[in-house]
């Protein structure tokens, strides 16, 4: 018991944290023309709120499109079906009536690289797009109405959140309903239409976080039910490392998610210069499969080419090389 203790006493001592005061991002910083919406087209790969980095793909096929991640949106339109609603939440508005909100896909990600040490999550606001409200309402082309012409069919929309930390996926989770047509008694079935605040305090400490999105109607080519929901007042504290470990701070760090991935990866990297900077990514044999020049901090690889299984990911400059490890599912 006495080196039990002896143990816990030093581990303690060696990872003292603290926090900082609490931090609300809820987008109203964010410069948007009145009833529009920002979705990436810009090709920046993501947007910068407060302390949080919300990364976004913009595709230039097919004449561009949003292809995943996270939009801005302070569209208004709660009533309009189909999808060229696709900006507009449920609600109407943000949380509490305010005016702009996140927008996000299947499998986004957010980021904390404002505090390089993680942060402590509280809550995050909730809410259905109106695009995926009145699919599940009426049906369309896509996607069945749920519960069906008897309302009796026991189906669901869930958003499940999940934590990253030091390059690992936690399997701890908090679930959200934004449907559920499971209940014995059809007058509780719900599609939620309002914000639902939400408690992550139960995820603890986080570096990333990662939203997926799972339904009850799937076909041949997936979930069919659409893939968005709409975020607002993600509420965390910064964590401070100890006096102990502030010489962490200045180290080069390399932060790759999602981390299983199955299509893209996202990479941050921090105290670099960049300077004949290269990212490659190998196969556990050593051979590079893919090579990419970087001028810039965060930046994304489209590896869906590549079959299930780990490769290495590896980041070189003049002065620094950086490796680590990732799965494809």
């Amino acid at each position: 018991m006495k080196g039990f203790l002896f143990f816990m006493s030093f581990f303690l001592s060696a990872t003292l944290l603290s926090l900082q005061a609490q931090s609300l991002i809820d987008f109203e910083e964010i410069n948007l023309e009145t009833d529009t919406f920002w979705n990436g087209i810009n090709q920046e790969g993501g947007i910068t709120s407060g302390e949080a980095y919300f990364p976004n793909f913009y595709s230039t096929d097919f004449g561009g499109y949003w292809a995943s991640g996270w939009a801005i949106s302070n569209k208004s339109d709660s009533t309009t079906m189909g999808f060229m609603n696709l900006y507009g939440s449920r609600p109407g508005a943000g949380a509490e009536g305010s005016e702009k909100y996140a927008v996000g896909q299947q499998k986004a990600i957010i980021s904390f690289p404002g505090s390089q040490n993680g942060v402590m999550l509280d809550s995050v606001a909730i809410a259905n797009m109106t695009y995926g409200f009145f699919s599940m309402q009426e049906g369309d082309f896509f996607a069945k109405k749920f519960g069906g012409d008897s309302g009796d069919e026991p189906d669901f929309f869930k958003l499940t959140i999940f934590k990253y930390l030091k390059d690992s996926l936690y399997q701890d989770s908090v679930e959200v309903y934004l449907s559920d047509f499971r209940f014995e008694d059809n007058t509780q079935d719900f599609i939620l239409k309002d914000w639902k605040t939400v408690d992550l305090s139960g995820l603890g400490m986080a570096d990333s976080i990662l939203f997926v999105l799972s339904s009850s109607d799937v076909g041949d080519n997936g979930i069919n039910t659409p893939l968005f929901f709409a975020l607002d007042n993600l509420a965390f504290s910064p964590v401070i490392l100890s006096s102990n470990d502030e010489k962490l701070k200045e180290e080069p760090r390399m932060q790759i998610y999602p981390n299983p991935f199955s299509e893209r990866i996202f990479i941050e990297l921090e105290n670099e210069n960049l300077s004949n900077a290269l990212l490659e990514i190998m196969a556990p044999s050593g051979q590079v499969l893919r090579r990419l020049n970087i001028t810039n901090n965060r930046t994304s690889m489209e590896l869906g080419f590549l079959p299930a299984g780990w490769y290495l990911v590896r980041y070189r400059n003049e002065k620094t090389v950086l490796t680590k490890k990732i799965v494809r599912m």
